[in-house]
């Protein structure tokens, strides 16, 4: 009875809030966006927050989320500081920043992009581009739990990319998510299109202050054309107070390329969902994720992989190293239809537990309904190699060192899979602080 009226009760707090936030608005309320936001409140209404007992997040205690009444911001706030120090420097790249859930032009950098691509707001761009954006946005999330429909009830403003035929883009696109509001909800709606044969490489950082405690709430709606080609690299280090929830849903058409590599390292929760749809034949579909939980940290990563066609090909590998009281959960699942011969699907997930407090759940999963198929998957749970690290020291090699030095190799196959080499170094350097802690 108690935990139905904590969910009633936060149920009820964006509820009240949710006309508050529509008038702050300027008359959006006649824009499509507006009847999106309206199902996305229904929503929330008619399925409420997770639970325990929720098969999805049965390893995730959500309550401390909704048990704060964090505040959705409206209003367009501007940055007194630079951030352009949470860049990643070292990067050929275009760039954009949010702060607090506003484009933050001053500190953007567009300078060279192919021409008929579209990278803005999506504020902007369902002001300049009405009828692309309403053809893409919202049909391919689906509002699966109370952190979906907020997202859309509170649908605001995010990344708007858009690739068209024949498009190659040479530098990496690089979207900053900073924020520092104090008990302050942020949303983000991002919407990346890609039509065929065009290929792209796109870095999504949310990052933040580092003892606020806010809420950001981020979905992404991906559509990769035929004979398209697209990286999208999630990286995520907000404060150590903050909660994260991440959903990506993302459908592929024929012959095309998706590779996601996850990178979770900040937030007291976060939650990472990754939905694809290979809905074509001779797909590549990648999935990738390195995951790193200290204090008491929570991180969930849960993916979907949905083979509907022939002739594709998937693979994921989930490293996880968990320290202290952290406890980390990796739910994967792949599901091959009837229809979907000669498909080759691989899911591998394997955690390092630094500390005897430190938990993880694990859970790989497939479900095969045709039967020329090549299919695995597995999951591994333990301790460092005690017998390498003896002999690291036999050696002299200090014990502190042999541990990272042991951690680092751990990590090695995910970080060799990142196809932008001077993204490595600031994933290694990450990497490095984390294991100074440790």
């Amino acid at each position: 009875m108690k935990r139905r009226r904590e969910i009633e009760e936060a149920v009820n707090w964006y509820k009240n809030k949710f006309n508050e936030f529509e008038n702050r608005l300027n008359g959006e309320k006649e824009k499509f966006t507006h009847n999106l936001r309206r199902q996305g409140i229904s929503r929330l209404e008619e399925i409420g927050f997770p639970t325990l007992k929720t098969e999805e997040w049965k390893y995730t205690n959500i309550l401390p989320i909704i048990k704060t009444n964090f505040e959705p911001v409206t209003w367009k706030s501007k940055a007194n500081f630079d951030l352009s120090k949470n860049f990643l420097t070292d990067l050929d790249s275009e760039s954009i920043v949010f702060y607090n859930g506003t484009l933050q032009e001053n500190n953007s950098v567009l300078s060279d992009l192919p021409e008929g691509m579209i990278i803005d707001s999506l504020q902007n761009a369902v002001k300049k581009h009405p009828d692309l954006v309403q053809k893409h946005l919202g049909k391919y999330l689906k509002m699966d739990s109370g952190f979906d429909a907020i997202n859309s009830a509170y649908l605001k403003d995010g990344i708007f990319i858009y690739l068209p035929k024949n498009t190659v883009v040479k530098k990496t696109l690089q979207i900053l998510f900073y924020t520092d509001y104090e008990n302050g909800m942020v949303t983000y709606r991002n919407l990346i299109v890609t039509e065929n044969n065009s290929e792209a490489k796109i870095i999504l950082n949310h990052t933040g202050e580092g003892e606020k405690k806010y809420f950001v709430s981020s979905v992404n709606e991906i559509s990769v054309g035929e004979d398209s080609s697209l990286r999208l690299y999630s990286l995520q280090s907000e404060s150590e107070n903050a909660y994260h929830i991440d959903k990506s849903e993302i459908k592929i058409k024929n012959s095309g390329t998706f590779k996601h590599y996850s990178f979770s390292f900040g937030s007291k929760i976060a939650r990472n969902d990754i939905i694809a749809h290979i809905d074509g034949e001779n797909v590549d579909c990648n999935l990738y994720g390195l995951y790193l939980g200290k204090g008491r940290q929570h991180i969930d990563n849960h993916t979907f992989i949905n083979h509907s066609k022939p002739n594709s090909f998937s693979e994921e590998l989930y490293k996880g190293i968990l320290d202290d009281e952290s406890h980390g959960v990796f739910d994967g699942k792949i599901l091959v239809s009837p229809n979907a011969q000669k498909t080759n699907a691989y899911q591998s997930n394997k955690n390092v537990l630094l500390s005897d407090s430190a938990t993880v759940d694990t859970k790989p999963q497939l479900e095969i309904y045709a039967d020329d198929v090549k299919c695995s998957h597995g999951a591994t749970v333990g301790s460092l190699d005690e017998e390498q690290f003896f002999y690291i020291i036999s050696r002299g090699i200090p014990k502190n060192i042999a541990r990272s030095m042991l951690i680092k190799a751990f990590t090695n196959d995910v970080l060799t899979k990142v196809e932008i080499e001077k993204l490595r170094e600031p994933l290694n350097q990450t990497i490095f602080q984390y294991l100074q802690g440790v």
